[in-house]
């Protein structure tokens, strides 16, 4: 079975991951967009120039901002909580079909497992980051320094995705760094072909983001821009489950081939 169909085999996996997903989407959303609506509701001219309108309405508005500001990075830090507590069994379930029970045990009870390897994950991609850095700092066309410090992104995204795949799948140490440092060197030592394909996968999901933020504003306010959101939103969670579920296929490959 490949990494595809490890996802389109587990429909119940990725609409449980989606709703879960919409809740907090929604729960957080609610307050602003009350807010927002009293601010626009005097500022008819906003539907004939978008942009400038909204830059001119946060500039009269500024605890607009702030609140809008203080609900995304609260509801982005619950969504990466809520995800470390669930990725294990993610990790699981794409190995294979599993009961419920399984799902909620395996991702209780990695669940601290897989917040020491997101930490070391973490120090490892902001040195990664600062050495992407440096070396794009000298290049002048803007593209080619954001796809590539986005390549440098993506690569530890797929190491993480092994590490915890490993931890998950082959009982690998969580507490010892080694396991991500290994899971850096077998993506470009026997792996590449994993890592091109987790890359390009990732790439496919930063689109699906960036078509979310078009919707989002040029269709603001209106009922077809806020389903084609949640339905992008839904298309990034299925790029990210393929892109770990790449890494699962790995593993899994790597353990038939040693036994």
């Amino acid at each position: 079975m490949n990494a595809l169909q490890r996802v389109r085999s587990a429909p119940g996996l990725w609409l449980g991951l989606w709703v879960t997903q919409l809740v907090i989407a929604y729960a957080f959303s609610r307050p602003v967009a009350a807010t927002v609506s009293q601010a626009i509701s005097p500022h008819t001219y906003l539907r004939e120039q978008l942009l400038p309108g909204i830059g001119e309405l946060f500039s009269q508005n500024p605890e607009l901002g702030a609140l809008i500001g203080t609900a995304v990075v609260t509801a982005g830090i619950l969504s990466a909580i809520t995800w470390i507590l669930l990725v294990a069994g993610v990790i699981s379930r794409l190995s294979g079909p599993k009961p419920t029970a399984e799902f909620i045990g395996t991702a209780a009870s990695k669940s601290p497992h897989m917040l020491i390897v997101t930490f070391y994950a973490l120090i490892a991609r902001a040195l990664a980051l600062m050495t992407a850095g440096l070396l794009v700092r000298g290049l002048e066309q803007p593209l080619i320094k954001a796809a590539t410090v986005f390549v440098v992104w993506s690569i530890c995204s797929v190491a993480l995705d092994r590490a915890r795949t490993q931890i998950v799948l082959a009982e690998a140490s969580a507490l010892h760094p080694k396991t991500l440092l290994h899971s850096f060197r077998d993506l470009f030592r026997t792996v590449p072909k994993q890592l091109a394909a987790a890359v390009g996968v990732n790439f496919l999901a930063a689109g699906f983001i960036v078509c979310s933020l078009f919707v989002a504003v040029w269709g603001m306010g209106t009922g077809w821009a806020i389903w084609a959101g949640r339905g992008l939103a839904g298309l990034t969670l299925a790029a990210t489950l393929w892109r770990i579920a790449i890494a699962v296929e790995s593993v899994e490959q790597g353990r038939n081939q040693a036994g």
